[in-house]
């Protein structure tokens, strides 16, 4: 088994390029494992348009008629019934290239035979907070990605603030602070951007009636608009085009 602790350590997944190997990238869910499967995939040849993805229960692509593909990407393997492991692990055989992910637990679930088919190809990929420096490098990917029609840019503060974090969250949750810097700094990610509690350990999730998760909402949003305009009660409203005394009965409840 591989152990990959940075995208660059891949060579930006050349180092399966030259093989047939099935792939299995395993790690957490959320450390990018999906993308790492894909991005070995294109760098092997497939083009975007054709390559096949596999679902348990969708037959668009029956695992029973492989003959014709050259690649494929499988989501959730352990679903897959045992004749369409084997059925795989037959194709695999025959020249498919096949890659696919999971965590540990998904990996036990796994026949037998088909676990051997991928041992070959397994590559452990650890938890982002094992991989500093690439948030970054994840951060740009997600600016530029969220952009509308702009080309956001990360000050040197901000990479200097994002490298700094002992990040425990995964990449869904980078995305979502990227995408939240995005909408309030109009393309500028700024080192306030992204608060210091993104890294901090995750809390578990709580279910909560919607009206007082919309409430919670309402007041984190209410708070961090007007940190942006520095406290400042009317620029706060005038952004969130309300009235002024909604602000200042918000925070007569505080």
């Amino acid at each position: 088994m591989v152990s990959v602790r940075a995208w660059r350590e891949l060579g930006t997944a050349s180092a399966f390029a030259r093989t047939s190997v099935p792939i299995f990238v395993r790690g957490e869910s959320g450390t990018g494992r999906r993308t790492l499967a894909r991005q070995i995939a294109l760098a092997r040849g497939a083009t975007a348009s054709a390559l096949a993805v596999i679902v348990p229960g969708d037959r668009a692509f029956p695992v029973t008629e492989l003959a014709a593909l050259k690649h494929v990407i499988v989501e959730r393997p352990s679903e897959l019934s045992r004749g369409d492991q084997n059925a795989l692990v037959e194709a695999t055989r025959a020249g498919l290239r096949l890659h696919t992910w999971g965590d540990d637990q998904v990996w036990k679930a796994l026949d037998q035979r088909f676990r051997t088919a991928l041992a070959a190809g397994e590559i452990a990929l650890p938890p982002l907070r094992e991989r500093g420096s690439e948030i970054v490098c994840w951060s740009r990917h997600f600016a530029a990605l969220h952009s509308s029609g702009t080309c956001p840019r990360l000050s040197e503060e901000q990479e200097s603030f994002v490298a700094a974090q002992r990040w425990t969250g995964n990449l869904p949750q980078l995305e979502r602070y990227v995408v939240d810097a995005l909408s309030f700094d109009a393309g500028y990610v700024s080192a306030t951007s992204l608060p210091a509690g993104a890294a901090t350990v995750s809390e578990p999730f709580k279910i909560e009636t919607l009206a007082a998760a919309t409430d919670k909402f309402r007041e984190e949003y209410i708070q961090r608009v007007l940190k942006h305009f520095g406290g400042n009660r009317t620029q706060a409203a005038r952004a969130l085009n309300v009235d002024p005394r909604t602000i200042f009965r918000h925070l007569e409840k505080k």
